[in-house]
């Protein structure tokens, strides 16, 4: 095997895993980005970015905003119509398949070497080669250093081998397409990794090898950001507390283009917790719909009727997918050692509203710039990443499943909260970015109120 050793390999190139592999290069490490899909490739998601998120993004990705919207129509099973509107807008709409390209490309412009159609396959602990010691592959112009590999007595089985797992370049659509089809274990609730997964039963100074369709690579921190039921998320063992399914639509715009252009319209499902959506980009609409996993036939054929009832059943459909998302149980680690997760790969997500990018860049640039002090030699930069994330995203989180519950049982209530002038307040101050659930996790009465709800 080669002694070439990066610093730092970044495993998905979505927002999470951009943004960790651009904020470690930034901070002078050696950086490898590995994607399972060939690059542009297409992704199953809304698209919506909040304030918070515009704040993180580089200007490379800014210019791939395709919608800034400033009016949101809200139903309740397609009845109790109402808009929020406001003259400036609030929220931003991207298309993922040019939005991820300008990340990744923001990586490699910041060092980061980028490799696409990479899937990885493997993932040992530190001080273990893989059996058939396959050889490290490098670039030849990367600043890697070389390094010997680290020796001793190998651990127990502590690869993460389920052929089943994806990462976060593959639209996730076999649950989707096949009724009652099983996610990858790391999806399930309550998941184990193969074997312990302790995050503090691994030496964070060891070299982790990761095995792939295109060779090993070995570095001294692993960043998984390969999304829901990722084979780094096996390794580390993420827990799911709830695990959703969605299912989307790209149509082409409309001929009324006046009635979409800039404006968002929700629905909240009959299903406990489900709710639709459209959200509109220049020349085409993303409808979609998500809901509890375990009833597809039921999500679909709320799919279909939130089209019948937009007057969109027979309009041009461009593309077709579905995928699994998951939050992450209280208590499901971030790391294992020098292996860390971000992103969905980490269960990163606000329950309610399933929104996940801004978890995703948040917790991509956090990992990043931990990974680059690590190496650097600041021993308690992992340990720091893991406990901002528990602090900050986990607090975000808990609120979320609390407003969930209240959702999930007061449905028609929170309708009506939205309706007042204090809820719509909200909602657009949330979405600009300027309050966040972390703040309003700290107001015990509406925290208690929201409790009882649920």
């Amino acid at each position: 095997m080669s002694d070439v050793v990066w610093d730092v390999v970044v495993v998905g190139a979505g927002p999470a895993g951009s943004s960790a592999a651009r904020a470690a290069a930034e901070a002078g490490a050696s950086v490898l980005l590995l994607d399972r899909a060939a690059f542009p490739r297409y992704k199953t998601c809304g698209g919506g970015l909040l304030g918070e998120s515009l704040a993180l993004i580089p200007p490379v990705a800014a210019a791939t905003i395709e919608s800034r919207v400033g009016e949101t129509v809200v139903t309740d099973r397609f009845r109790s119509r109402f808009t929020l509107r406001e003259p400036t807008p609030y929220l931003a709409l991207v298309r993922r398949l040019e939005f991820d390209d300008a990340l990744a490309q923001a990586a490699r412009d910041a060092g980061a070497e980028f490799r696409d159609d990479v899937t990885v396959r493997e993932i040992l602990r530190p001080g273990t080669l893989p059996a058939d010691g396959t050889t490290t592959q490098a670039s030849p112009g990367a600043t890697a250093q070389a390094m010997t590999a680290a020796s001793g007595a190998s651990a127990p089985d502590a690869t993460a081998t389920d052929a089943t797992a994806s990462d976060s370049s593959t639209p996730d659509t076999s649950d989707a397409t096949a009724p009652g089809a099983t996610p990858p274990d790391s999806m399930a609730p309550n998941a184990t990794a193969s074997d312990e997964s302790d995050a503090r039963d691994v030496d964070d100074t060891g070299i982790v090898t990761i095995r792939t369709n295109r060779g090993t690579f070995r570095a001294r921190v692993v960043i998984g950001a390969d999304g829901t039921g990722g084979r780094v998320g096996r390794y580390v063992g993420v827990k799911a507390g709830g695990v959703d399914l969605g299912l989307e639509d790209e149509i082409a715009m409309p001929a009324d283009v006046g009635r979409w252009r800039d404006r968002v319209l929700l629905d909240w499902g009959g299903a406990s917790g489900s709710y639709a959506w459209v959200f509109p980009k220049r020349e085409s609409l993303t409808v979609g719909v998500i809901q509890r996993k375990g009833s597809p036939d039921e999500t679909r054929e709320y799919l279909a009727a939130w089209r019948r009832h937009l007057g969109l059943a027979d309009a041009e459909t461009l593309h077709s997918s579905g995928h699994l998302t998951q939050w992450r149980a209280s208590g499901s680690p971030l790391r294992r050692g020098p292996v860390l997760v971000a992103g969905d790969a980490a269960g990163l997500l606000e329950p309610w509203t399933r929104e996940g990018i801004s978890f995703a860049l948040r917790s991509g640039l956090w990992a990043g710039a931990a990974a680059a002090a690590h190496v650097a030699g600041d021993t308690r930069a992992l340990g720091r990443y893991t406990d901002r994330v528990e602090s900050e995203l986990g607090t975000e989180q808990r609120a979320g499943a609390v407003l969930l519950a209240a959702f999930e049982r007061r449905r028609a209530l929170v309708h009506l909260m939205l309706k007042t002038p204090v809820g719509a307040r909200f909602f657009v101050r949330f979405c600009r970015g300027d309050t966040t659930l972390a703040r309003l996790a700290r107001h015990r009465v509406v925290m208690r109120l929201a409790r009882a709800l649920g």
